[in-house]
């Protein structure tokens, strides 16, 4: 059985774009430790599948040696086939292996989240590096002028708040 829950997927596709040195040594174990569950899970669906296979087996020679047993007076391809699927073992099985399926789907998009997060970091590492996250910067204007600006921006954004409280 896995140890991973969802949320802990969730969490781990996750960027936190401010603190992408962390989010970098962090990538290659996570890829790692979701690429493993997804082996596994693959490995666990192998085992279901190869059970339902023998069961599925057993019951068809059963049913082919005592059709009796089974309340099948004529014997064809298509009625063995449905009575052996029908049993409730068979059933029991399928649903296991159905289950193992799900499995391997679930960390398989884990797995292909955490490729993409890889492309995202990659990304974000390349716009800080561009500067795309620093402030803008004016040219030829006196550094009073730019602080002056910034107040007054600080003092609209204040009184937009206010209005918006009172329009409440």
């Amino acid at each position: 059985m896995s140890k991973v829950k969802l949320t802990d997927v969730e969490l781990d596709i996750g960027v936190d774009e401010n603190r992408l040195d962390e989010e970098w040594v962090r990538q290659p174990r996570l890829f790692h430790r979701y690429s493993v569950e997804l082996a596994d899970a693959r490995m666990e669906f192998d085992e279901a599948k190869a059970d339902l296979e023998v069961i599925q087996a057993d019951l068809d020679r059963d049913v082919r040696e005592n059709p009796i047993n089974y309340a099948i007076e004529k014997l064809s391809e298509k009625r063995i086939e449905a009575v052996v699927t029908a049993q409730e073992i068979c059933v029991d099985s399928q649903k296991v292996m159905n289950e193992a399926k799900h499995k391997v789907a679930i960390f398989q998009a884990a797995v292909n989240a955490l490729d993409q997060k890889r492309a995202a970091l990659e990304n974000l590492v390349k716009l800080r590096l561009a500067d795309y996250y620093s402030e803008p910067k004016a040219r030829d204007v006196p550094k009073e002028e730019v602080d002056n600006m910034k107040a007054k921006a600080r003092g609209r954004r204040v009184k937009r708040r206010r209005e918006g409280d009172n329009d409440e």
